[in-house]
């Protein structure tokens, strides 16, 4: 992968990370953290909707209360809704 980065790319990339920098001009993607509830893929989709999310990042391990894989279980409530199935990474 480093191999893609060419020089010109470095100082974007780095400002992109830099945690001090301003926001980047356009959305780049929502994050969701792993719960067990489902309100946050909901919010997730509506600001998919609205232009604000052009990726949406789900995340979670094993639920120690019910056993489910959050991510996972991400995943399914967004492609169930209607969104573009491209857009999702977990």
């Amino acid at each position: 992968m480093i191999d893609d980065v060419n020089p010109e790319q470095i100082p974007a990339i780095t400002r992109f990370a830099d945690v001090q920098a301003l926001p980047p001009d356009e959305p780049t993607a929502c994050f969701l953290f792993g719960t067990n509830q489902v309100p946050p893929v909901d919010i997730v989709a509506e600001r998919y909707h609205r232009g604000l999310a052009p990726l949406i990042i789900a995340t979670g391990g094993v639920n120690r209360r019910n056993q489910i894989v959050e991510g996972q279980v991400f995943g399914e409530r967004i492609h169930s809704l209607p969104l573009s199935p491209d857009l999702l990474t977990f």
